[in-house]
């Protein structure tokens, strides 16, 4: 039993779709096969325009036609017949997300609608990938992730019910494996309900976590445009390493950081049953990638890591006291209601800065919950840098005519948060 997830580089044009059928003809015939996909290219972005403008009252008409010529294109290539049964089935899949595309009244959830609009990229890419497996004879089974992983309702940020999601993959998932692959879809589920949820962004990585944990695989294997991990982002340095091997504990600081190669959530599933993790390269197959398992690497690379779409908020007290730990308290304690994610703390002894992921809405619920008693400054786009295992130089070298709003040393850490040009 092997878990594959292929994300949205891998699926971004008919050429795509076409060289992960030849990733899976190399997979012995016995091989059960459970395969995970993300949305086609950046489609989650373009969704995430339709839902603005339908929170705002404008026309999501641009974004929606950019959408569709986007996949029509796609299933153009893949399709040549445009008498194949799956254009009235393409057809019918846009028209849903054209009825969702509609002015959102006043009061509703922006998460609960970004979870029920935005997660139509992943039903796409799944319906087009699995009817063209058909095509190609693949013998291939389409499974609706919101069948089989459990969440909670916290919208954006669902919440795992494993042993609902364990039941729910022995009964729908386990039966398809014995005969064919099966293709489901990465970054969501749904609550008990039944109303879509997403995992978080970028969270593919963990649904293939999540069903490799579950069916007890003997690896997960991430398929990617890298050869694998690496210690920093080749686009911002291009002679950038890679790691043959890392362990969990590794894997998971880089990722929780910024290193956007693998999704935060993903190693704790597998570090609980050893499940091996590979990231490998969909352009070079036959190249090792890297290993994520429990194996401790002597040797560490220093790693550069940046983190975008950040924002810091300084949190000061109304009076001229100093900041107290009860304070301090009720501040984490709002920022975690609302589903902030802390990359960064640094205190002193009148104010506390928190570089978060930047969320403008719940920015301002923040605003409404601190009341008076607190006052707020922000500073918006600006990103993260964290080196780990580095050297104070290579911290200057990086800053260097940069902008730093706040910055942190600690043994083998340093964390700057910088301004964007």
């Amino acid at each position: 039993m092997k878990v594959y997830k292929f994300g949205g580089a891998s699926l971004k044009d008919g050429p795509s779709v076409k060289n992960v059928v030849r990733i899976l003809r190399k997979e012995p015939v016995h091989q059960a096969l459970c395969l995970v996909v993300s949305a086609m290219g950046k489609t989650t972005n373009a969704l995430e325009a339709v839902l603005n403008a339908c929170w705002q009252k404008e026309d999501p008409e641009p974004f929606l036609l950019q959408i569709y010529e986007f996949h029509h294109k796609i299933i153009k290539e893949l399709f040549p017949n445009s008498k194949e049964a799956f254009y009235a089935e393409w057809e019918a899949l846009f028209e849903d997300l054209r009825q969702m595309a509609q002015p959102i009244p006043e009061g509703q959830n922006y998460d609960r609608w970004y979870d029920r609009l935005v997660s139509m990229g992943e039903i796409f890419s799944s319906r087009i990938v699995h009817n063209y497996f058909r095509r190609e004879g693949l013998p291939c089974e389409w499974i609706d992730a919101r069948q089989i992983i459990a969440t909670d309702n916290r919208w954006r940020e669902g919440t795992v019910q494993w042993e609902q999601s364990a039941a729910k993959v022995k009964n729908l998932v386990l039966p398809i494996l014995q005969n064919q692959l099966g293709l489901t879809q990465g970054f969501i589920g749904a609550d008990a309900e039944g109303n879509p949820t997403t995992l978080g962004r970028e969270g593919s990585d963990y649904t293939a976590a999540i069903l490799a944990h579950l069916l007890d695989a003997q690896s997960l294997t991430i398929w990617k445009d890298v050869p694998g991990v690496l210690n920093a982002d080749p686009k911002r340095v291009p002679e950038a390493q890679l790691f043959a091997q890392l362990s969990y504990a590794e894997a998971a600081e880089m990722s929780h950081y910024g290193a956007s190669v693998i999704h935060p959530k993903t190693i704790a599933p597998l570090a609980k049953k050893n499940i091996p993790l590979f990231v490998k390269s969909f352009l070079f197959p036959s190249q090792p990638g890297t290993c994520v398992d429990n194996t401790q690497v002597r040797k560490f690379l220093p790693c550069i890591m940046y983190k975008g779409r950040q924002m810091l908020i300084k949190i000061e007290v109304e009076t001229m006291q100093f900041l107290k730990e009860e304070e301090l308290a009720v501040i984490f304690k709002i920022v975690g209601r609302l589903g902030l994610h802390t990359q960064l703390v640094h205190k002193t002894a009148r104010a506390v800065s928190l570089c978060l992921d930047a969320r403008p809405l719940r920015l301002a619920a923040l605003r409404k919950m601190a009341g008076p008693d607190f006052n707020l400054t922000v500073a918006e786009n600006l990103e993260l840098l964290t080196i780990k295992n580095g050297t104070s130089i290579l911290a200057q070298q990086l800053t260097e005519g940069r902008e730093v709003l706040v910055e942190c040393r600690q043994d083998k850490l340093y964390q700057a948060v910088l301004r964007c040009d």
